[in-house]
């Protein structure tokens, strides 16, 4: 334990006045240890505000100071436990700075780029905004630079410049438009019945109104089908297709199998196989073969009534796996 100057007189001078009190019996070793903490504590280690140079105030800790092209982050942080815990504060709260106007340019961009393409609606848009701004800023602050630091040795706080070029913002930006360009769901998509049966119309219909709510949901604009582009929904290598890039081609078809009573006779369900497939550019992007879906209803309802049933279940048993395979974008 380390004291002040003139601490060992005044220990020596405190041992004997204490014994003398007590009738000169010796005081235990660990209650005079006690006694001289409360009198002389010891400073703390890493809290001492010199680890620094001595240096006037920098013109850039002042409020409003800007760096022409360039990004600019300014943290401080109070005194800490130790020098690393304060150097890594002042560090994160120059990060939050700067993250925060970084993340305003990023987001202005981001934004204008979604609204100005097929996507659905503003909640849509603003939810795909924040996940790509995030990601666009986590890539943007491996490039953060520090360098500067000043310690205010008055009351020991530790301010930090962080600092990042215009050009390498814009750069990420441009990278990350180019990424949501390539994206399933910047897209619009076409629908195509295929199969030589006519039958079914209600069931198709409806299995067909199923899938363009989903991809409505997540942002794709739906088209209406032109004949000549049916050889793309077929996952036919046409040129044609290369005469939309950015639409997403969706073959599907419905066939009647079976159907089953129960062994009352006051429920039935009928059986249906249904295919759909999705290109883009011949690439594949979704597919489904030969899937099984049911619709169970009541003896007395009709064969429309119970297939429109199965149409809902055929949908609601490849959502999920729809929706995951448009997450992705072109390869």
């Amino acid at each position: 334990m380390k004291f002040g100057k003139g601490s060992t007189k005044m220990v020596n001078y405190t041992h004997q006045s204490l014994n003398r009190l007590r009738g000169e019996k010796p005081i235990p070793l660990l209650l005079l240890s006690l006694l001289l903490f409360t009198l002389f504590p010891a400073s703390s280690e890493g809290v001492r505000c010199d680890f620094l140079p001595e240096e006037p105030p920098p013109k850039w800790i002042t409020s409003g100071w800007t760096m022409p092209g360039h990004y600019v982050g300014v943290g401080v942080s109070e005194r800490k436990d130790s020098v690393e815990a304060q150097l890594e504060a002042s560090k994160q709260s120059a990060l939050n700075e700067i993250s925060m106007k970084i993340s305003v340019s990023v987001s202005s961009t981001i934004r204008d780029t979604l609204k100005s393409s097929s996507r659905g609606g503003s909640d849509d848009v603003e939810q795909e905004v924040e996940a790509v701004t995030e990601s666009s800023v986590k890539q943007t602050l491996r490039d953060v630079d520090f360098p500067n630091k000043w310690l205010n040795r008055d009351n020991c706080q530790l301010w930090t410049l962080a600092v990042i070029s215009e050009k390498t913002v814009k750069a990420i930006q441009e990278e990350m438009k180019e990424k949501l360009a390539k994206k399933y769901t910047s897209k619009m998509i076409m629908f195509f019945p295929l199969g030589e049966n006519a039958a079914l119309p209600e069931m198709k219909g409806r299995f067909k109104g199923n899938l363009e709510s989903i991809f409505r949901e997540l942002g794709l604009e739906v088209k209406a089908p032109e004949a000549e582009f049916l050889p793309c929904a077929k996952g036919e290598k046409a040129g044609v297709c290369e005469k939309l890039p950015n639409t997403i081609f969706a073959g599907y078809d419905v066939t009647f199998k079976e159907e089953k009573k129960s062994s009352d006779g006051k429920s039935r369900a009928r059986f249906f196989a249904f295919d759909l497939n999705l290109y883009l550019k011949n690439q594949n992007i979704s597919s489904f073969r030969s899937e099984t879906c049911k619709g169970v209803g009541s003896a007395l309802k009709s064969d429309e009534e119970i297939d429109l049933l199965s149409a809902d279940s055929c949908v609601k048993k490849i959502r999920k796996k729809l929706v995951k395979d448009m997450q992705g974008s072109e390869k």
